[in-house]
């Protein structure tokens, strides 16, 4: 370990990413060889990669540590850094600074893969809506119950909505005892993501659900960026798989965006295939990218009823990759207010769920 591979091939991009490694400490190893690439993927700290080579780099087994380069100005080609799957992505020399922070980390990942035993750091997925209605608590909750019942790490589900009515009531655990919100202070002192887990209700398949309440009282505090944020890193000290539901009014301030973004792994956002939908994903895309959000986001495609636009044209529009689409399924609502989404398998949702929390290698 204690090194640093550079895989960048742009010829004024390749000296500042070699300057940077250096500034670690950490011994540089440079190459663009496909076949040096694939040698010391897993042996070291931490990936550098640009375009050319970011689609070798994302069919190598996935892991933490990689991060996406692009020359200054930009601009960032996205579908590079979602094929390379990168854990951050920076432009070059302009964040410099904050690509030789995250590289200086004390929880930087030596050389760990993905969700796989023994992680130093959990990975955390947030996903969110385009627009109301889009299913991306519903998505949460199956992506939550999937990885339960894929991986032996603990999977932890974050309610970001304070309005939201709860997210325990789609997990069918409204009457299971444990702390939500308003019981937590993370202003002061820190707790263990083992101790967090422990204290909060749980699902039959062992996720734990940190839930938004249903209380009338007129003084229960709102739910701010930075709380919910202070979470995902108390939770993503350790190993395992948190995944946040995110309202879209929690992504729109530039310091909400930068909170979030310095500890989501990954964003994921739910579009239906409808024209006015896809053009308020596109504002929004276009907002978290103006505002430095630097972590892949890619789409999962709605079809609510009639569906005004095709996978290709949203990806066009949205310069994001579709990771798959999933429709309305016949029954899910019903199950949902009678008895929370556990145990009911529907196959499209199933696919989608898979594909989602998926890594190469390990199949749900």
């Amino acid at each position: 370990m204690n090194s640093i591979l550079v895989a960048v091939t742009d010829p004024t991009l390749h000296p500042e990413a070699v300057h940077i490694a250096a500034a670690t400490g950490r011994n540089v190893i440079d190459t663009t060889d496909p076949r040096e690439i694939s040698r010391y993927f897993n042996k070291v700290d931490a990936v550098l990669v640009d375009e050319t080579p970011a689609r070798h780099v994302g069919s190598l087994p996935r892991r933490a540590g990689v991060y996406f380069l692009a020359a200054d100005p930009g601009p960032m080609n996205w579908r590079s850094v979602v094929d390379s799957q990168a854990q951050h992505a920076f432009v070059i020399p302009a964040q410099a600074t904050e690509l030789l922070a995250e590289l200086g980390r004390a929880d930087l990942p030596q050389g760990g893969t993905g969700l796989a035993p023994g992680r130093s750091r959990g990975h955390v997925l947030a996903i969110t809506g385009a627009c109301g209605g889009a299913g991306a608590s519903t998505l949460a909750v199956g992506c939550a119950l999937r990885a339960a019942g894929t991986y032996e790490e603990p999977v932890t589900l974050v309610d970001g909505d304070v309005n939201s009515g709860g997210i325990d009531l789609l997990c069918g655990i409204e009457q299971e005892p444990g702390v939500r919100w308003p019981d937590i202070n993370f202003g002061y002192g820190r707790l263990s993501a083992e101790e967090l887990r422990r204290a909060l209700p749980h699902t039959g398949s062992g996720v734990a659900v940190l839930s938004a309440t249903r209380s009338t009282l007129a003084q229960e505090p709102e739910l701010s960026a930075e709380v919910i944020a202070a979470a995902l890193r108390d939770l993503s000290v350790g190993p395992g798989l948190s995944i946040v539901d995110l309202p879209g009014h929690m992504l729109f301030q530039a310091a909400e965006i930068s909170e979030f973004s310095g500890v989501c792994d990954r964003l994921l956002m739910v579009v239906p295939a409808e024209i006015r939908a896809v053009s308020a994903a596109a504002r929004r895309v276009n907002r978290l990218r103006t505002h430095g959000w630097n972590s892949p986001i890619e789409v999962v495609v709605r079809h609510r009823g009639w569906s005004g636009l095709d996978i290709g044209e949203i990806e066009t529009i949205l310069q994001c990759s579709v990771l798959g689409e999933v429709g309305t399924i016949p029954r899910m609502a019903k199950c949902a207010e009678l008895q929370g989404l556990e145990g009911r398998r529907w196959k499209s949702f199933d696919n989608i769920t898979r594909q989602i929390i998926a890594e190469p290698g390990r199949t749900a």
